[in-house]
């Protein structure tokens, strides 16, 4: 078989690939894209619960909802197409928070151009690499195009056009301002039938669940109430080592911090929590990199003084092999993100917790390089924040999903605004973002 041919079989191979995710992001895309902005309609579909309610619908225009409940009977290529287009979408939505439907028709378009190219002899490897480099130029264009947050009406703006309300844009426009727009702002469903906003003590940390087996709601978050906390410098690898632990816990919810955890670690974990219906979640330590050990607390320790957890580590000579409930913290409630957990309620001494903050504050001031000082501050600061929830009640389960949804919308846009800043809306971004790229480049069409 000749050169010739073998890249004519690839080529046909990679062009029926492709097809069947094409169809995938179309049959996507026809179902999603009628919801699409502030005047966008409502999808209507029936629950897999049919048999037992004939009356139960899902009535909805969020595109995410949408997305999780498509399935397709024409073929196991099209449903792994479908299930490729959930995994890219669900990663834009932890990193992002917002935006999924524009996300979804801009894949939708971008693979259909590009099956045109691959059907007309290019090749996808190279198409591929183009589009890396222009969407690096088109990011560039559009980071020199925004403008910062200026006043309060810009944050009433943006969060009431992303959360399709002018109501609940002043609400969240209001605690961004309250807040001093320093996040994080969380939220949670209520049996009341009305939004309440509530100040509590927590805990930010820059590490989210280690994978996504541990989500336990809809909002790709894993929720515990009530749970017991485990922290250790130990790398967690042998399922010895994950059943000294669970053994402990008296199926309890439960949050492990740990430096390294292995798959097998995490596989146990879960099959442990399926057999005992408790709720667990794993993260990493905190991702501070201390340059001066004796100067600086390790972070771990942090969470040990909020939770009242005791830190086993090497350093203080405590072992696995010792545990007892007792060196387990507390908390009332925590709640992991991909890339993100807040620790509330902490049950540590509050005298404890003051004095670890003092201290730290008062490294701040005696250290002379600017990271180790940042470091200090940061830390300090998350002992010391508060967290905003916002608790949303409704005349109906409906109404309360519906309502939780758009400002959890509204939040990630304005945050993400505020960290970012803002461009023009309806489309004319993209358009402008386009200007300057090389016209020569064979991906330049399809975007």
């Amino acid at each position: 078989m000749n050169k010739s041919s073998t890249k004519q079989q690839n080529n046909t191979r990679i062009i029926k690939g492709i097809s069947s995710i094409a169809q995938a992001s179309d049959l996507i895309y026809r179902a999603v894209h009628p919801t699409l902005g502030p005047e966008g309609g409502i999808v209507v579909f029936e629950k897999n619960d049919r048999l037992v309610d004939p009356n139960s619908f899902y009535i909805t225009n969020d595109g995410d909802t949408i997305l999780s409940k498509i399935s397709s009977n024409n073929g196991n290529s099209i449903n792994t197409g479908i299930k490729l287009m959930k995994a890219v979408v669900q990663k834009e939505k932890e990193q992002i928070g917002d935006g999924s439907t524009t996300f979804i028709i801009i894949i939708h378009f971008l693979l259909k151009e590009a099956l045109k190219h691959i059907a007309a002899g290019h090749s996808p490897i190279q198409i591929s690499k183009d589009l890396d480099l222009l969407s690096q130029q088109v990011c560039t264009n559009l980071e020199k195009m925004s403008y910062g947050i200026q006043t309060k009406n810009d944050l009433f703006c943006i969060a009431s056009i992303a959360s399709k309300s002018k109501e609940l844009g002043y609400l969240i426009a209001e605690l961004f301002e309250i807040n001093k727009y320093n996040c994080p702002i969380l939220t949670e469903e209520s049996k009341s039938t009305y939004i309440e906003i509530e100040n509590i003590s927590g805990m930010q940390l820059d590490r989210g669940y280690i994978n996504n087996i541990f989500v336990n709601t809809d909002n790709s978050e894993c929720i515990l109430t009530n749970s017991l906390i485990f922290v250790t410098d130990y790398s967690l690898q042998s399922i010895e080592a994950i059943v000294t632990i669970l053994k402990h816990t008296k199926n309890k919810n439960l949050l492990i911090i740990a430096p390294e955890i292995s798959p097998l670690v995490i596989g146990e974990a879960n099959a442990y929590a399926k057999k005992t219906n408790q709720q667990i979640c794993i993260i990493r330590s905190p991702s501070f990199r201390q340059r001066n050990s004796e100067r600086l607390i390790n972070a771990s320790e942090d969470i040990c003084t909020y939770t009242g957890a005791t830190f086993i580590s090497r350093s203080t000579g405590r072992i696995l092999g010792k545990l007892t409930l007792n060196d387990f913290g507390k908390a009332q409630r925590t709640v992991s993100k991909y890339q993100s957990t807040v620790i509330m309620g902490g049950y540590g001494n509050p005298e404890s917790i003051n004095s670890r903050i003092n201290s730290l504050r008062y490294q701040a001031e005696i250290l002379d390089n600017d990271f180790d000082r940042e470091m200090a501050l940061k830390r300090m600061r998350q002992l010391a924040n508060a967290m905003i929830t916002v608790k949303i009640g409704g005349g109906s389960d409906y109404e309360v999903k519906t309502t939780k949804r758009q400002i959890e919308d509204g939040i990630a846009s304005t945050a993400l605004a505020l960290k970012g800043g803002i461009v023009p809306g309806g489309g004319l971004a993209y358009i402008y973002a386009l200007d300057n790229l090389p016209q020569t480049n064979v991906s330049y069409s399809i975007l």
